[in-house]
């Protein structure tokens, strides 16, 4: 049996002991810099090459010297263990077909590289600046700023034959008088319907690279994006089943995977769009801007 004394004596060594540590802990703890980003700025081609400099940049993947420190939502202010001038790369990243479970580094977008000097404490504010990627091509664009439409109405089954360019500055996405005036507009006229419209012309597109389908959309029904697949006939390739939204949401759909399938090798593509409204009842509209066919 221990005796009370000797009982405190081993409590009093222990707690000595644990501060002891504790204080070795706090004096080689690293003190964090700490690096804040708000968000991305794209920079276009003022020629219009490129179109808009339009995004949705939702992650930041930063690299410092060389090493992924993180990816980060933005806006982030990043905790860093590091400091003194630093080489810092930060690269923007989506979510491929609008999937919360799939962020990648946008292939097509630029990083961001400069040098940071990280003080303890400190917050050191960066906007990245971007670009497309040299050798990024773009085979279509359709931003309807032109008050012509590159699409038309495709298969017997279609009901809703008509995309129209609406100028109301309510409907227009980011109307601003000037660069953005128009967008596209489906109006199923309070009818049940089917609307499917697709490019007039087929494009080449190289395999066994990236392939994305950038657009901006509004819509009161799901809309269905892929591309017909065309060597003879034309065959539907559904890609991506995009939900109803209330608000402009721009989606970056992913074609890669399947363009690159052996049995579309040797057929060129036309990039299509189709809706179903089941109802009469309530007017319902799909909206749509910006889109860009990009890839090497």
């Amino acid at each position: 049996m221990i005796k009370p004394k000797v009982c405190f004596f081993l409590v009093f060594l222990c707690y000595i002991s644990l501060l002891q540590g504790c204080s070795v802990w706090n004096k080689d703890e690293m003190i964090p810099s700490y690096i804040h980003i708000s968000g991305f700025k794209l920079q276009t081609k003022t020629d219009n090459s490129q179109g808009t400099n339009d995004h949705d940049i939702k992650d930041a993947w930063v690299y410092i010297d060389g090493k992924l420190i993180g990816v980060f939502e933005l806006p982030a202010t990043i905790p860093i263990l590091q400091e003194g001038k630093k080489s810092i790369v930060v690269f923007g990243g989506i979510k491929k077909n609008g999937s919360v479970g799939d962020r990648v580094i946008y292939p097509f977008y630029q990083g961001f590289s400069d040098t940071v000097s990280l003080i303890p404490e400190k917050i050191d504010t960066i906007t990245p600046i971007i670009n497309y990627k040299q050798g990024a091509k773009f085979s279509w664009l359709e931003d309807f700023e032109d008050q012509s439409i590159s699409m038309e109405s495709f298969g017997t089954g279609t009901t809703v034959d008509t995309l129209l360019i609406t100028t109301n500055p309510t409907e227009v996405y980011k109307y601003d008088g000037g660069a953005s005036r128009f967008s596209g507009l489906v109006d199923f006229r309070n009818s049940p319907g089917i609307f499917f419209h697709a490019n007039i012309s087929p494009i080449e597109i190289p395999r066994n690279t990236n392939v994305y389908l950038e657009v901006n959309y509004k819509s009161d029904v799901s809309v269905q994006f892929g591309f017909l697949a065309v060597s003879g006939f034309a065959e539907e390739v559904p890609v991506l089943l995009a939900f109803q939204t209330a608000n402009w949401k721009k989606v970056y759909i992913s074609l890669t995977e399947d363009i690159n399938v052996a049995q579309y090798r040797n057929a060129k593509i036309k990039i299509f769009v189709k809706a179903t409204s089941a109802t009469a009842a309530g007017n319902v509209r799909i909206f749509f801007d910006n889109f860009k066919l990009v890839h090497f």
